[in-house]
């Protein structure tokens, strides 16, 4: 118990990748001794939201990608979707067949599985839509690294789901080790997806530098029409955080779904002005 709390105090006061990456493979390799007891301990901070007990016997999965070597940041709410047991399902599943040959999370996930071997999946299919992204964002053919709010898989509803997490364990364990991994990118700025990240962002005390939006649309006139023949409501907000770090959230009405290509002049006009 006594190493577990160590570890966990190694990562609040982490200044380097590899702190991060030794934080998540004991974290893993402990929850693999024995799942539903380690989910339920006191000290992990996921096991007060009892509706990730269901998934509690499926592969955390905090990060993809590899910290050293990367295009961009992006952050991610949790692993999409639902559990796929044929991949994820403690001891069964096709990943332990990969994660149990190494014991470590990172030899695990730096090739980016759902980029890689696992491409044609379901998941997979939807991480290369967000990675070709990422890709015309950053103009580095790489992968990117994805670091997850939540570890488990779930299905969100709807709403600021953001507001049931504490949000310094949400700055120590995801937005402070972003920044300092971040050194590590061709793309220096991180990126993310979704309405719930600009309740974090406020949260945080980030500075909300400016937004992209149909709103006026004459300051935006790169914005691609509808079926109706009006701009897409699609919004795009510049935040500062208090280490002068530079994060671009997206989000539109309705999905937590990247921008389509489409979008790429609204975004190089975006790109040029933070420059």
């Amino acid at each position: 118990m006594l190493a577990y709390l160590a570890g966990i105090r190694n990562l609040l006061n982490m200044k380097t990748v590899q702190e991060y990456v030794d934080y998540w493979k004991k974290f893993v390799n402990d929850w693999n001794k024995n799942p539903i007891v380690f989910f339920q301990s006191e000290n992990n901070y996921w096991s007060k939201f009892e509706s990730l007990l269901r998934n509690a016997d499926a592969l955390p999965e905090p990060f993809y990608g590899n910290p050293w070597d990367f295009s961009a940041i992006i952050l991610n709410l949790n692993p999409y979707g639902g559990v796929n047991y044929q991949l994820q399902k403690h001891s069964s599943g096709l990943f332990f067949t990969d994660f149990l040959s190494e014991g470590n999370y990172y030899v695990f996930a730096k090739s980016f599985p759902y980029l890689n071997k696992y491409k044609d999946t379901n998941i997979g299919k939807w991480w290369n839509t967000r990675a070709q992204w990422i890709m015309r964002l950053s103009s580095s053919t790489k992968y990117p690294f994805a670091i997850q709010i939540c570890p488990w898989h779930t299905k969100f509803s709807d709403g600021n789901v953001l507001k049931e997490y504490s949000v310094s364990h949400l700055y120590e364990h995801v937005i402070k080790p972003a920044e300092i991994i971040l050194k590590n990118a061709d793309f220096n700025i991180i990126l993310s997806v979704g309405k719930e990240f600009e309740y974090l962002f406020t949260e945080l005390g980030f500075e909300h530098l400016e937004q992209f939006s149909t709103d006026p649309i004459e300051k935006n006139r790169n914005y691609p029409l509808g079926k109706n023949g009006n701009p897409i409501k699609r919004y795009y907000n510049v935040w500062a955080s208090p280490s002068d770090t530079i994060y671009l959230n997206t989000f539109t009405v309705g999905t937590n779904e990247c921008p389509s290509p489409e979008f790429y002049p609204v975004e190089f006009d975006i790109l040029r002005k933070l420059k």
